[in-house]
């Protein structure tokens, strides 16, 4: 490969022509005059300190890219003292004008050496004890749909879902074979939203067994969630604790953020916090109302339980008006 050579330019400047050309105190120097512009190019000029300088001009190629300096071949000419104080020089060295450059080629042969221990072929769903994980690395297991009921306004009154979580208790290398039905387990996030509502981050708990007190402790409101409570009967999962945060519409502001902000991935997606204001009086907690709602639900690691949900059956009221 061929790449332009580092022209490196060191001045000694305001020394007197006699001391300058009095050389041996300054070797590899030259005296270069200043011209009508005010560039030094002349190679003869006005005596005054602030007419001329003494330049030492040097090429040389970058040695920290390859790892044999015998390697690198060197072609054209390092540039003299009056060029590079030309302004159209330069113009032409960093444009790459042919003949004006000089090149660096390099010519090696790199290789990296076979990583062992990390090497050979990922199977998918080869295993029974391990889901949503690829390549040794645990990801979300999440879904997200749509409640709609034609062109009709309506406001959800609840979410509720058929889920099934299992704990297989096979050969899990062969045959999975028998397996454990968990009772209780579920998404532990949720995000409720329409094109102008959005719920935040909702983190669910399941509701309290044998401890009614603690149940009105929720819902808790914090500063980066709601937490929430949950409950499961007959295979059915629900809840309600939800409401809009939206910290402005911009109906009387020119307020314009977004509900998400999608990572360059594509796939993640952040709530954007700016839109979002936890912290509503009980009196401004809206309903979600419109045309169609988005309930999105997450497991951040469901480690080896395999979660299949069946049905969703969220609960809504038509809003007139």
């Amino acid at each position: 490969m061929g790449e332009r050579v580092h022209v490196a330019v060191t001045l000694l400047r305001r020394h007197s022509r006699k001391r300058a050309r009095k050389q041996g105190d300054f070797p590899g120097f030259e005296i270069v005059y200043q011209d009508a512009n005010g560039n030094y190019t002349l190679e003869e000029g006005n005596c005054v300190p602030e007419r001329f300088i003494c330049r030492s001009v040097s090429c040389y190629c970058d040695t920290t890219i390859i790892s044999n300096p015998e390697m690198i071949t060197t072609s054209g000419d390092c540039p003299d003292f009056y060029l590079v104080g030309d302004p159209e020089w330069w113009s032409d060295y960093n444009n790459n004008v042919e003949g004006v450059r000089r090149m660096c080629s390099y010519n090696g042969f790199c290789e990296i050496a076979p990583g062992y221990m990390r090497g050979g072929l990922w199977k998918h769903n080869v295993r029974c004890d391990l889901f949503a994980n690829y390549y040794g690395e645990n990801y979300p297991w999440e879904i997200e749909w749509v409640e709609a009921i034609g062109q009709g306004v309506n406001t959800i009154r609840s979410v509720e879902y058929q889920l099934e979580s299992w704990v297989y208790k096979g050969n899990l290398d062969n045959d999975c074979g028998d397996r454990f039905h968990d009772l209780d387990w579920n998404f532990n996030e949720a995000i409720i939203h329409n094109t102008e509502q959005v719920s935040g981050l909702l983190v669910l708990d399941l509701n309290p067994k044998n401890n009614v007190p603690l149940i009105t402790d929720y819902p808790i409101v914090t500063g980066n969630d709601i937490r929430i409570l949950y409950s499961k009967e007959e295979q059915k999962f629900r809840f309600n604790q939800f409401w809009d945060i939206t910290a402005d519409r911009g109906e009387f502001t020119p307020a314009d953020q977004s509900i998400f902000i999608t990572q360059l991935n594509g796939y993640i997606r952040d709530l954007n916090a700016a839109n979002l204001n936890y912290n509503k009086g009980q009196l401004e907690r809206k309903k979600f109302r419109h045309y169609y709602n988005k309930v999105l639900l997450r497991r951040t690691i469901s480690n080896n339980r395999k979660m299949v949900l069946k049905l969703a059956n969220t609960k809504v009221n038509h809003s007139f008006r």
